[in-house]
């Protein structure tokens, strides 16, 4: 699955996109790709079926808080608040049935 991860309208310049399995099954897969400096993210290996997506830059804002507090440079990567509602499985609202073979899909967060 590839795609472009876009808050209001701009793309995402840093952060993680992560899949969970929702079909009910056990184990619960959970996956996750980098979303790169122009929004755009390519995960392999997501299970077929239902998914539910969150969308997260925590990384990136504690990479930037650890250089802020030591002599490590700067990540190259800017942050971009993101609403909280996206960071959970159960409140980003955001999910797809994935299909097998190679796909697209883009997630647009206001």
């Amino acid at each position: 699955v590839s795609g472009r991860v876009t808050l209001n309208g701009r793309p995402l310049p840093g952060g993680q996109v992560v899949f969970k399995s929702r079909d009910g099954g056990s184990p619960v897969a959970v996956t996750a790709a980098d979303v790169g400096p122009d929004g755009t993210f390519r995960l392999n290996g997501v299970p077929v079926g239902p998914v539910a997506v969150a969308v997260t830059n925590d990384a990136v804002a504690e990479a930037h808080r650890f250089a802020a507090d030591t002599s490590t440079p700067r990540p190259a990567t800017r942050v971009v608040p993101i609403p909280a509602r996206y960071r959970s499985f159960d409140t980003s609202g955001l999910g797809f049935d994935v299909a097998p073979g190679e796909q697209t899909r883009d997630f647009a967060l206001e």
